[in-house]
């Protein structure tokens, strides 16, 4: 087996039962889960997720022997003849990662063999790992994939969007340079036009005079504000600015 293709696969049930737990709690949180394996993906995939009786922590989770004896019992009369073979558990706030302590808890839920392990945060990182313990020891890290959203009649919706769904006619704007883009920020977080009758703006000034350089002949492109200069000179320009009157209309 290339345990460097080793795989978890979560599903969209599965995930959204986990991201509960995790964002909901406001401590740490563990618990346990199904796996099935496909040989031909090399992948594990994710089951029904079980939270058990614990005491949590900031930093820390603790489940005793009689919280994990009670949960054999109860899913052996259900007749349940695998026990959960993931072992999950939250790092709330913060990053999704193995510790030392973690990798010993991993070690020792693998006693049987082999054991799955996944940490998760509340922004929805995660990790995962493989533990084995015979006939040697390893931990071999996985790649996780997640089934965020789950789309049902893939095919039936796409035909539904062609036949309904017509494209909007695009309005092409010249492509403005870093240097345009930066004066337009710094132009509309102070003021505009209209409402400057400062005879020095210097940002209404090197504004303008950029607009200038960077759209000469496309000046009917210019977005679409209420007084748009349409071909003045940069005199023009910075005297509409001091006398407050309006430029020339944009063309629609």
């Amino acid at each position: 087996m290339d345990t460097e293709a080793l795989s978890l696969h979560i599903p969209y049930a599965s995930y959204i039962r986990l991201m509960s737990y995790v964002t909901l709690c406001p401590t740490e949180i563990s618990g346990f889960a199904d796996v099935t394996f496909d040989k031909e993906k090399n992948q594990f995939t994710v089951g029904e997720v079980y939270l058990l009786e614990q005491e949590a922590g900031g930093s820390d989770v603790e489940m005793s022997e009689e919280d994990l004896d009670k949960f054999t019992l109860e899913m052996m009369d259900k007749g349940v003849t695998q026990m959960p073979k993931l072992w999950w558990h939250s790092h709330a706030d913060f990053q999704a990662f193995f510790s030392p302590t973690d990798h010993d808890t991993m070690t020792e839920l693998a006693e049987v063999g082999w054991m799955l392990a996944l940490v998760l945060n509340k922004n929805g990182d995660t990790q995962a790992k493989l533990a084995i313990t015979k006939p040697a020891t390893y931990l071999i890290p996985l790649t996780v994939s997640i089934d965020h959203i789950q789309i049902e009649d893939e095919e039936a919706i796409l035909a539904e969007i062609k036949e309904k769904v017509r494209p909007m006619p695009v309005t092409t704007f010249p492509q403005y340079n870093q240097s345009y883009t930066n004066q337009y920020d710094k132009f509309h977080n102070g003021h505009n036009l209209t409402k400057c009758l400062n005879e020095t703006c210097e940002i209404c000034e090197e504004y303008y005079s950029t607009i200038i350089a960077t759209n000469k002949g496309n000046q009917d492109m210019l977005p679409a504000w209420d007084t748009v200069p349409e071909n003045e000179t940069e005199e023009e320009i910075v005297e509409i600015i001091s006398s407050g009157k309006k430029g020339k209309k944009r063309k629609n």
